[in-house]
């Protein structure tokens, strides 16, 4: 693993140095290739992990079969910290978006920087009531009309990936939570607009304060 690799990722930047040296000993770096799973839901939490390189997608398949993507994950990101707080099974499935590499932490050795640092604990509440309202936002927007979901989660991409999305037209469905027909009835009416372009296995977006008017 590089050292102080673990340096970067925000949660952590309140660790004394033996404490980062600490995770970075017991740290285990895994590879997926595309599409891999890392974990299904309900299977027992004993790591959180770190995205090192590549892309993860956090889904939930619903008794219906449709598939729901409710976090994309970039380099430097944590997540299943909450998993590891509230749980023992994992709430959710992580598979990898792209060839991906991942640092795996003991759950314990998580739990021990906890109860030792007060600082570090007050930065996990405020990540996680963070993700929180993030996962309400999910909640309140699945409540509006499709074409307005696939707009925002156009919008919520271009803040990370900016005017390029490296997703497919399914991608987008299931971060809206709907069918790939529709997301591709949708987006297409959004290029007949001008709003999107053309862009092999990508969407590229013309103009990101034209469609905040569309909402």
């Amino acid at each position: 693993m590089d050292k102080c690799y673990l340096c970067q990722v925000s949660l952590f930047k309140f660790l004394p140095q033996d404490d980062i040296q600490l995770l970075e000993r017991s740290g285990v770096e895994k590879r997926f290739s595309k599409g891999q799973t890392i974990f299904f839901e309900g299977d027992p939490v004993h790591e959180i992990f770190v995205v090192k390189e590549g892309r993860v997608k956090v889904l939930k398949y619903g008794s219906n079969g449709r598939v729901t993507t409710i976090h994309v994950l970039n380099p430097g990101d944590i997540f299943c910290e909450a998993a590891i707080l509230q749980q023992k099974i994992y709430p959710c499935n992580a598979i990898a978006g792209t060839a991906t590499t991942v640092i795996c932490l003991k759950k314990q050795k998580f739990l021990q920087l906890i109860k030792k640092l007060p600082q570090f604990a007050q930065e996990l509440i405020n990540q996680l009531s963070a993700e929180v309202c993030r996962t309400h936002l999910i909640e309140a927007m699945g409540q509006e009309p499709v074409n307005k979901r696939i707009i925002n989660v156009l919008l919520s991409l271009s803040k990370t990936f900016g005017q390029i999305l490296p997703f497919t037209r399914q991608d987008i469905a299931f971060m809206a939570g709907t069918t790939v027909e529709t997301s591709i009835r949708v987006l297409s009416s959004l290029k007949k607009k001008g709003l999107i372009g053309p862009a092999r296995g990508k969407i590229y977006l013309n103009s990101l304060e034209k469609l905040q008017d569309q909402l």
